[in-house]
């Protein structure tokens, strides 16, 4: 009853669903355009419902599936999967394996870990994630850059992202920038096979310094 409640008002009533173009249009990934407009990104069009579930007081969250953003409603003991990007669609495991599988390849097969609910914060990283990479996608480097930065400005415990950063800065020509961010990673990341890679590329920019 709650998944229909929700629906007709956010997707039906209002319209708040995906659109065709909407993986090639970076306005999609703006939640201003998207509530303007009323259709985007699984993500931002997620976060609307988020918002309208909570206003509720419904037990609504954001899950990091791979191939897409979905959301999890929980009540009455029930737990459902929904798609905001289809008017929110209940999506059953079969289904799930076959997006995974068409993201990931034909071997690959649904574990735990993806179904793991997002805190608000990594709702928002996910989102800005998605525009740092249409950025790079249509070749602006600097745009992406400046994604990460803003990233880091609210998870900055987060390795990878001091690791795209530096990456991106090498590719800018930011020896400095990309040094001490490449340091930062180090300082934070635990995983030797991950800290060998950045070591090696970390020499040959403190090379160029010298």
């Amino acid at each position: 009853m709650r998944i229909e409640a929700l629906a007709e008002v956010t997707a039906k009533r209002y319209g708040y669903v995906g659109s065709a173009d909407a993986f090639r249009d970076l306005d999609c990934a703006n939640l201003t355009y998207v509530m303007d407009r009323r259709g985007g990104l699984p993500v931002t069009l997620g976060i609307i419902y988020l918002h309208v579930a909570r206003a509720l007081g419904w037990s609504l969250s954001g899950i990091d599936f791979p191939p897409r953003f979905l959301l999890r409603l929980e009540h009455a003991g029930r737990r459902a999967l929904l798609d905001p990007f289809e008017g929110l669609k209940v999506l059953e495991t079969p289904a799930l394996r076959a997006m995974l599988k068409e993201f990931a390849g034909p071997d690959a097969e649904i574990r735990p870990g993806h179904f793991r609910a997002l805190s608000p914060r990594e709702v928002l990283l996910r989102l800005q994630g998605t525009i740092k990479a249409r950025l790079l996608d249509s070749r602006q480097v600097e745009d992406a850059l400046a994604q990460v930065e803003l990233m880091l400005l609210f998870a900055p415990e987060t390795p990878a992202l001091w690791r795209e950063a530096g990456v991106l800065n090498s590719r800018l020509d930011n020896v400095k920038a990309a040094v001490a961010a490449f340091e930062e990673f180090l300082r934070r990341e635990t995983r030797d096979s991950n800290r060998y890679r950045v070591s090696m590329m970390l020499q040959e920019l403190r090379a160029r310094l010298n």
